[in-house]
């Protein structure tokens, strides 16, 4: 990489980096230091294992204006790289409400620029069920940098009972399916939007077949 000294500010920066391997559960590390407390955190409970490779990194421009998130800014930052058996919970523990199941074997693309993260790629396993056509993306420009989650999964009809009644779906559906018992395989689509900053109530959307 190189640094130019300019007239004012940090200067400009022109640097290309390769991390082969490195720890999943500090992903939050590799942030921009704008990135809101509430995210970093956010990251912190949700990635719990798996590791990081061929992780690339790439920063170019004025360092006054990094991490070049404005929508005229002329510079690049992104970072990508691949998350191999990990652990994620989608929804941490939070006071007052427990944690969602956790998804392991994790595999995943990851890349994060100025205006947010995104996962693509993403399957894993979740309560004996195999999850895969997964995306999400945390978008930290939107003041309540919504999490979004999609997911399909397919498995047994009891294991997704199982998932259900894990979760605060069982609450939302008033606990109807709290005692029921299922046979065969089945399918579920699953669609989240979870504020990370501020008071909106999440949004779920799901179908089971």
């Amino acid at each position: 990489g190189s640094w130019q000294d300019l007239a004012k500010g940090h200067g400009a920066l022109d640097l290309t980096a390769r991390v082969p391997k490195a720890r999943a559960d500090q992903l939050h590390a590799y942030l921009p230091t704008t990135v809101a407390a509430a995210t970093r955190s956010y990251l912190k409970r949700a990635v719990r294992g798996g590791r990081l490779q061929d992780v690339a990194i790439r920063v170019k421009g004025d360092l006054a204006e990094f991490p070049f998130d404005r929508p005229k800014s002329k510079g690049e930052f992104r970072v990508t790289g691949d998350w191999r058996d990990g652990t994620l919970v989608m929804v941490p523990e939070e006071p007052g409400y427990p944690a969602w199941p956790e998804a392991t074997r994790v595999d995943a693309r990851i890349r994060v620029n100025g205006q947010g993260l995104d996962f693509s790629e993403l399957k894993g396993r979740l309560m004996g069920l195999d999850v895969s056509r997964a995306k999400g993306q945390i978008n930290w420009m939107q003041p309540s940098v919504p999490l979004g989650l999609e997911l399909t999964a397919r498995g047994a009809a009891q294991d997704f009972l199982r998932y259900v009644q894990a979760t605060p779906i069982n609450e939302w559906t008033s606990r109807v399916l709290a005692t029921a018992q299922a046979t065969g395989t089945a399918s579920l689509t699953l669609k989240l939007d979870i504020p990370l900053v501020g008071s909106d109530p999440a949004r779920v959307k799901g179908t089971l077949q």
